[in-house]
């Protein structure tokens, strides 16, 4: 299995800034050879309907905060379809063909925050079981109200990292706490040997030289939106 050539937005509105769509295009002209697929706040309701059983779309629909149910929403759909899933405010900067191998199943990235691994860009083959528990994890976090951080609900710092740790770490030849404090080297040589039912290749941070967390064009993105850590409703 190889991931697909797509990569995965959402945004409230299809309706964008011009300065927002010539990112989009830029993505597009680096990465001729991807579909770059755009999903709203109906998509991605629709999708999670569609694709998921009762249960895991009421969880997803107790959510009222954008950002927790694009959370949620990249999980689902890479975990269906795979993929890359990359959010609105972030960029990709050079070809994807020069990072993401034929065999690849996955590839985790570490953010700046220490101890955190990222989802603002992620790189899956569908089916991966980091994803499915990651869904289990939000699902969990959403009927609990474990939380009002969307970090720790259903973002990186909670379902993501967690996940990765969880599914992988028992496969580790070493005892840590946390995969994120470990070289990607020493990683790879056990995690993502060819045999492995599992396999993850971890890289770096951020993605490398790959990717940028923020745009130059943010502004326009967020102009007459709520940011979402200003949002007070989490849940509905």
């Amino acid at each position: 299995m190889t991931i697909p050539k797509v990569i995965y937005q959402t945004w409230k509105t299809k309706s964008l800034h011009e300065n927002c769509i010539k990112i989009r295009d830029n993505i597009k002209k680096l990465n001729p050879n991807y579909q770059v697929i755009l999903y709203d706040d109906y998509d991605m309701d629709t999708f999670i309907k569609t694709n998921f059983n009762d249960y895991i779309y009421n969880c997803y629909t107790q959510l009222n905060v954008g950002a927790a149910k694009a959370d949620f929403w990249r999980y689902c759909v890479l975990y269906i379809n795979g993929g890359v899933y990359l959010d609105m405010d972030s960029n990709i900067v050079r070809p994807l063909d020069d990072l993401i191998l034929e065999d690849d199943q996955c590839i985790i990235t570490r953010e700046g925050n220490s101890g955190i691994f990222n989802n603002w860009i992620m790189i899956f083959e569908k089916n991966h079981p980091i994803l499915l528990e990651s869904i289990n994890k939000c699902c969990f976090n959403i009927m609990n109200k474990t939380t009002n951080d969307i970090c720790y609900l259903t973002g990186p710092h909670g379902p993501f990292t967690n996940s990765i740790n969880e599914i992988l770490t028992p496969f580790y030849n070493k005892k840590t706490n946390n995969l994120y404090f470990e070289n990607d080297s020493d990683l790879n040589s056990v995690l993502n040997v060819k045999t492995n039912a599992t396999r993850c290749r971890f890289y770096g941070v951020d993605m490398g030289s790959f990717a940028s967390f923020k745009h130059e064009y943010v502004y326009y993105l967020y102009k007459g939106h709520t940011y979402w850590r200003d949002e007070t409703s989490i849940f509905k």
